[in-house]
């Protein structure tokens, strides 16, 4: 069993590395589909010490698969969390500060100036 909990945090780690990409979603589904493979060995071992099969594991491993993949697919869709602007100074998160400075280290911030949407549109109709 401490196989099944590691190689499901193993994935869902893997799956978070490369997550809202293609290969996150790739990594989630093919981890998914190893499962009966990878464990198909731990069956014939429970089978070689019982002296029968058990007929028990597989609707286990389907079930291990399914909850797998569905917290693969939640984790996958989880969004990238960046900073907008770091402070330049110490790195700290600036979202949502709306002082002049930086609150840990006291350095100035610079602030990108907003687009109006007239000039959005003005500089959309020139390229045409």
């Amino acid at each position: 069993m401490i196989f099944l909990s590691l190689y499901a945090l193993a994935l869902w780690w893997l799956v978070v590395t490369f997550r809202r990409t293609w290969k996150g979603l790739a990594v989630a589904a093919g981890g998914c589909a190893l499962v009966l493979p990878l464990v198909d060995p731990l069956v014939y071992v429970i089978w070689w010490m019982m002296g029968e099969k058990p007929t028990w594991v597989f609707p286990f491993l389907y079930a291990y698969s399914g909850v797998l993949f569905l917290v693969a697919l939640f984790l996958v869709s989880l969004p990238r969390f960046r900073a907008e602007r770091p402070c330049p100074g110490c790195g700290y998160e600036l979202v949502g500060v709306a002082a002049p400075a930086c609150p840990e280290c006291g350095r100035e911030i610079e602030r990108p100036r907003p687009v109006s949407p007239r000039a959005l549109h003005r500089s959309a109709t020139e390229g045409r």
